[in-house]
């Protein structure tokens, strides 16, 4: 999708199923055309599409399959059919053990199971298959509950590994039980053996033979071999290891030998009596299961190098459309000392026309390179954008270093840093001030200068000029503006010149200049003006009053100078930025994905993965607000009660009591706050009072003065009706709940805290800086 809302005509892309999805006829199901599926979904599919391990989407209340490459390889002869197919229809062997935990998933329960033990019909026939699996519900653009998302990896092969391995031993130990192991005798030095009973897996030794270790221990094994028969005969103790032998059969085997010393009466070791067991088969299951792991490895790590390579191309189509600009464009990342004071910047991006400029700066100090920006106040305005979100817009006069002229630069906030634009306005200042004082020589020499030659002079001019009388009704335009509009003359007098507006700027245009008019002050307004051709560009319109000596008004002088480029360079930053942001917030989900998946092949525990998982949706949900809050300010009743959605409380409405006045969030306190909130309405919902029928919880908050003009947030969370204190039950949540409310928060946001946990009542406050006059700016 390019983000405008409207599908792409490439829209899905990764593969042979992102093929089969486009090309499918979703008008026979219940989801309706492709182009008029809602973006959730759209985002799903693109999500499961781009990860190599086995998902499946299951949407709407028929559950209708959309799936990956990775499950399509697991279906077997179920494919293509099951692309679209409800998931009852596709797999009725194993609707029983679905079934129910569709239910649970529907209810907004996210299941895990390892290993589950599946008896499918991929292959024409029933088989067992065991699958590690993941349900989580899919929701829609409102919140609710409208899929499945299955996340799984076939697990056949190793759990089929690990049975063998199992029954492998437990032959061995029958076999030890009944005697049926290889027996021998060995001389006190190890010289001879004197016997060998190997009932078929070892050849048997009736006479005392000195080269048993040529005829049973490869000659690579026989070091170690010996090394630990000297170190048995030196501690007198039990021999003891698992190493290879030639088998009866002449084939090579493992055994696992245990001898031990027989001691005559004299104290001496007259004898040595040892087992040989065959492990064979255990070793083989192991060697097996080794494979079986590296080549999985070799997989994971293709598939790393594949992402690497694909988040190489993204940044390679990031730096090309910003080289395509003929403005400079750069991205700078905040250095800041050990109190988090900033104290300088560095070079992260920079494109062709700014490297032509500077050469290669990347991870150079900005400071060190241009000192003058301290001077002309760049410094600070990059500080103030970084630390307030606000983006920053500015002419400025910059004669240092390499530079002499004036540019017109931008800035807004990226990451803990600023990307802006800056382009070189020398020229168009230049004729500017060439403007004004032309208008000033123009208004001077008004009475005694004839229309003639004004036309004359202002058609001199690279800019569109007109004069008119005190009514601003009658023009007399330069041959620039009549050449460029097409108008003649009398078409531009009394409203005419409005014809050359864009009807869209027209009502803005007559309102400006009837108010600066009535007034009697200078006009300024950007416009759209038609060309000759037809087409529209952009002009920065100004028309000024002209008085005479004793103040009288007796006309006015109008210039319109051509930013329709200028326009174009704002709107190619902003989806700059845009996809920025948008990349950042894809790096989320795949981080996300990856731990996820990493999580499920190496075995943590069921409640890390839960918290984990937990943590980066809060995470994503405050880089969601984030990336709106220029359109729509971040509260903090909207951040309590995005965490409060999160969980699923809607049946717990009428336990929960929210009260506070509208109070706006500062961007840098928005993050840390939105991760103490997760933590406390997790354990509200987990482990506290929405827990218990008798639970109630209430958030309170209001703003009062600090010290100066600074505003201060008090919120309390308070938890009644808990049955008894919540560390007994989850240990693990006081580490890192009440680490980040009572030392992480003090220290990040200068917040003063309370956290009481009683038998029945848990009582937290937050005490924390809004900055100066926030709420009055909010409720204004």
């Amino acid at each position: 999708m390019d983000g405008s809302g409207a599908p792409s005509a490439a829209w899905p892309v990764g593969g042979d199923m992102a093929d089969r999805i486009c090309a499918f006829d979703w008008t026979a199901t219940g989801l309706g055309p492709i182009e008029t599926w809602p973006p959730c979904l759209r985002a799903t599919i693109s999500l499961l599409l781009s990860c190599g391990f086995p998902m499946i989407a299951l949407w709407g209340e028929q559950l209708t399959q959309i799936y990956n490459d990775g499950y399509r390889d697991l279906m077997g002869l179920k494919h293509p059919d099951g692309l679209g197919q409800p998931s009852r229809e596709c797999w009725p062997e194993v609707w029983h053990i679905n079934e129910p935990i569709y239910r649970r998933v529907w209810a907004g329960e996210t299941c895990t199971f390892e290993d589950g033990l599946y008896p499918i019909t991929r292959s024409g026939s029933l088989e067992d298959a065991w699958f590690t699996l993941t349900y989580s519900p899919l929701r829609d653009d409102l919140g609710q509950i409208a899929g499945i998302l299955v996340t799984l990896v076939e697990t056949t092969a190793r759990v089929l590994s690990e049975r063998a391995l199992r029954e492998s031993e437990a032959r061995y130990r029958a076999l030890v039980t009944a005697g049926t192991s290889s027996v021998y005798r060995m001389s006190p030095d190890w010289r001879q053996m004197h016997e060998l009973i190997g009932r078929g897996f070892l050849a048997d030794v009736v006479e005392p033979c000195e080269s048993w270790a040529d005829r049973y221990i490869l000659p690579e094994d026989r070091g170690v071999v010996n090394a630990v028969i000297a170190e048995a005969k030196r501690t007198r103790s039990l021999f003891e290891l698992e190493h290879r032998v030639r088998c009866a059969d002449g084939s090579i085997g493992w055994t696992f030998s245990r001898a031990v010393p027989m001691v005559g009466l004299d104290g001496e070791i007259v004898e040595w009596f040892g087992t040989a067991s065959d492990v064979t088969e255990r070793k083989d299951a192991e060697a097996a299961l080794r494979e079986s792991e590296d080549r999985f490895r070799a997989e994971l790590e293709r598939q790393v190098r594949e992402r690497t390579a694909e988040l190489q191309a993204s940044r390679d189509l990031l730096q090309a459309t910003m080289d395509s600009s003929m403005d400079m464009i750069q991205v700078f990342e905040a250095v800041r000392d050990e109190a988090g004071e900033i104290v300088d910047f560095r070079w992260l991006l920079n494109n062709h026309t700014s490297e032509s400029r500077y050469g290669e700066v990347r991870g150079e100090s900005l400071l060190e390179r241009n000192p003058g920006v301290e001077q002309e106040g760049i410094f600070d305005a990059f500080k103030q954008v970084t630390e307030t979100g606000l983006p920053s817009i500015a002419e400025r006069r910059y004669d240092h270093e390499q530079f002499s002229g004036w540019f017109f630069q931008s800035a807004v906030k990226l990451g803990d840093g600023v990307a802006t634009t800056t382009k070189d306005i020398s020229a168009w200042k230049a004729a500017q001030e060439e403007v004004l004082r032309l208008r000033d020589e123009i208004a001077q020499a008004a009475l005694r200068e004839s229309e003639d030659r004004f036309r004359a002079l202002a058609s001199l001019i690279p800019v569109l000029l007109w004069r008119s009388d005190v009514s601003g009704q009658h023009n007399s335009a330069n041959e620039p503006w009549l050449t460029y509009t097409g108008q003649t003359l009398a078409q531009s007098q009394g409203g005419g010149w409005l014809e050359a507006i864009h009807p869209d700027d027209r009502a803005k245009a007559r309102d400006a200049f009837e108010t600066g008019r009535g007034k009697r002050q200078s006009i300024e307004v950007q416009q759209r003006i038609r060309r000759a051709d037809g087409q529209y560009r952009w002009f920065l319109v100004r028309q000024a009053p002209i008085v005479d000596a004793e103040g009288q008004l007796t006309q006015w002088i109008g210039a319109a100078m051509d930013i329709h480029d200028l326009h174009e360079l704002q709107e190619r930053q902003a989806v700059l930025v845009a996809e920025l942001q948008h990349r950042t917030r894809n790096l989320l989900g795949v981080v996300r994905s990856i731990a996820h998946q990493t999580m499920v092949q190496t075995g943590p525990t069921t409640r890390f993965r839960e918290q984990f998982s937990d943590r980066l949706a809060a995470l994503s949900r405050v880089q969601g607000l984030l990336s709106r809050s220029e359109q729509e300010p971040i509260t903090l009743q909207a951040l309590i009660q995005t965490e409060l959605n999160a969980l699923g409380i809607d049946d717990f409405a009428e336990r929960i009591f929210l009260s506070g006045p509208p109070v706006r969030l500062r961007k840098a306190s928005v993050q840390t706050l939105a991760l103490a909130l997760h933590e406390l309405a997790t354990n509200a919902r987990k482990h506290g009072a929405l827990t218990t029928a008798h639970g109630r919880l209430s958030v309170t908050w209001h703003a009062e003065p600090g010290q100066g003009e600074e505003e201060r947030l008090l919120l309390e969370w308070v938890e009644d009706g808990i049955s008894h204190a919540r560390e007994e039950q989850n240990p693990t949540r006081r580490g890192y709940g009440r680490e980040l409310i009572e030392r992480a928060m003090p220290y990040v946001l200068d917040a003063k805290t309370r956290y009481e946990l009683g038998e029945t009542r848990l009582f937290c406050s937050i005490d924390m800086p809004l900055g100066a006059r926030a709420r009055e700016r909010d409720e204004a």
